[in-house]
């Protein structure tokens, strides 16, 4: 037996470009800001079970649609 997956690494709009953009916006911040790596955790900033649309920043910036999950983010 086969379990469905149910998580994707698309973004919402299905752009790839997008998400490359977005991690090269965000290296250069991190490059102004002195930081070597970022995290990007799944929860939103009260650790909410369910995280709401607003609150989806690993989506935003990756594209990951899973239930858990965590980027790290290096210049």
């Amino acid at each position: 037996m086969t379990w469905p997956m149910f998580q994707t690494y698309e973004t919402p709009d299905g752009s790839a470009q997008d998400t490359a953009d977005r991690i090269a916006r965000l290296r250069e911040l991190m490059a102004r800001a002195g930081l070597d790596a970022v995290l990007v955790p799944h929860a939103d900033e009260y650790m909410n079970e369910y995280v709401p649309p607003c609150g989806q920043r690993l989506t935003w910036l990756t594209g990951f649609t899973g239930s858990a999950g965590l980027a790290v983010v290096a210049r």
